[in-house]
């Protein structure tokens, strides 16, 4: 543990009523010369005891003539899970420890709710498999301090605070089978919140747009640290951009305050989330590094059927670290058959797609009501029309994935419109097929 504050207090002897202290190297060793003999309490400080909220007691520890080791530690996280957890925690779960604050004065707020959300696969034999909304809450006691135990590990996780009718965002979050992580929260009061309308009158581009006093200031680069030039930054649930300069710098006015959530995007580059603590009082400074550039495959001659297509990467990794969604491809499981895009929408759970009036609609189910997803084709926002128009706009055989959102809180970083609090049907495609040249003497 670097930069930690050790001081040998002395109780006895010598050094009676005297304070040593040092302050640990990158190893976590520290050493201290001339110290009397005698009796001594030693202890240390460090900010992440400080932060996990743990109070460490100070041993005893004996000091003679010659060289002596005193070695001082930290609860390791199973130590503190058999504390907190009444036991060891459980095979494929974890321990979260956090503070939630006011992001108008910073001070701890007690009574707040911490609500973690993430989604299961669960197997039934009269059904089938199906995903299971899970969800988990833990509230602050003093200091705004809060423990989970059991929070599940390995898997991604939606996490929010709330208290009062105020709330954060949704900020994901991992944690490791029996390990330990610390989550801070800031709650804003005064968040307002804006409704806009696309100027096409298109129910999808319809939201409510979070706005406050916040501001956020910072810079993007490269993995070699070089400044990324017109980096789009946003924070979730805004609508608000800022684009970097030359310089790699940004700034973003008049955001909401508290924990957000910021998706960082550049040509040549994977998106990128980051979790920003928006105080109101102060500007928040945030620096965004690009970890790997998107990869770009060489061209590939093919003389056989096609039966992948590029534009199934994006598809099969929004699979891979999706928190909720149902992912269908043409040619696999059920979807074997050439669907229409209909069909496919109505695999998903709280879908409901209805043919009225010669016209195709979708909606998804809210707790409180309804809600038109966005559509995206490709990985780019659908803006021709709704979903009756996209509808019509494929032919079955061009489908080569779809993937449905329910929950606007499970959308990848690409696939995330502001303007829109519902899901999002993604659908990816390839060209049509050819026609058919005409026979002889015929017009076909």
């Amino acid at each position: 543990m670097r930069a930690a504050r050790v001081q040998f207090f002395g109780t006895s002897g010598a050094g009676d009523g005297r304070t040593y202290s040092t302050t640990t190297d990158s190893t976590g060793a520290y050493h201290l010369d001339s110290l009397p003999a005698g009796d001594y309490l030693a202890g240390f400080f460090h900010p992440a005891i400080d932060t996990l909220g743990i109070e460490l007691s100070p041993r005893v520890v004996r000091v003679a003539s010659g060289r002596h080791r005193a070695d001082l530690a930290s609860p390791s996280p199973r130590q503190l899970s058999a504390l907190l957890c009444d036991g060891a925690l459980a095979d494929s779960s974890a321990l979260v420890i956090g503070h939630v604050r006011s992001a108008e004065s910073e001070k701890p707020i007690t009574g707040a709710s911490v609500v973690f959300e993430w989604t299961e696969m669960s197997f039934e034999r009269a059904t089938g498999t199906r995903s299971v909304e899970r969800s988990a809450t833990a509230t602050t006691k003093a200091a705004g301090w809060f423990a989970l135990c059991g929070v599940p590990a390995g898997s991604p996780l939606l996490v929010r605070a709330l208290f009062h009718g105020d709330t954060t965002g949704y900020v994901p979050h991992e944690s490791e089978v029996h390990g330990l992580r610390h989550l801070s929260f800031l709650i804003g009061h005064d968040v307002r919140a804006v409704r806009q309308d696309s100027a096409a009158g298109d129910s999808a581009s319809t939201g409510t747009l979070l706005r406050g006093t916040s501001r956020l200031r910072g810079r993007v680069v490269n993995g070699e640290e070089a400044p990324v030039a017109n980096a789009r930054v946003e924070v979730a649930g805004t609508g608000l951009t800022a684009t970097s300069n030359d310089a790699g710098n940004f700034v973003l006015d008049s955001l909401p305050s508290g924990t957000r959530t910021a998706v960082v995007r550049a040509i040549g580059f994977q998106p990128l989330e980051a979790i920003v603590q928006l105080p109101s009082a102060r500007e928040t400074v945030a620096n965004f590094r690009f970890a790997e550039a998107a990869v770009t495959l060489a061209p590939v001659a093919v003389n056989a059927t096609m039966v992948y297509s590029r534009k199934l990467q994006l598809f099969e990794a929004h699979r891979k670290r999706a928190v909720g969604g149902v992912f269908l491809r043409a040619g696999a499981g059920t979807a074997s058959q050439t669907w229409e895009l209909p069909t496919y929408a109505q695999q998903a759970p709280n879908t409901r797609v209805l043919y009225m009036q010669g016209r195709w609609t979708v909606s998804m189910k809210l707790r409180r009501g309804e809600c038109i997803p966005s559509l995206w084709l490709n990985g780019s926002r659908f803006t021709f029309g709704g979903f009756d128009e996209l509808t019509t706009y494929l032919r079955a055989e061009e489908i080569l994935g779809v993937e449905i959102y329910t929950r606007a809180l499970g959308l990848p970083a690409d696939l995330i419109d502001p303007r829109s609090e519902c899901g999002a049907i993604a659908v990816w495609t390839q060209p049509p097929p050819a026609a058919k040249k005409p026979e002889h003497g015929h017009a076909q």
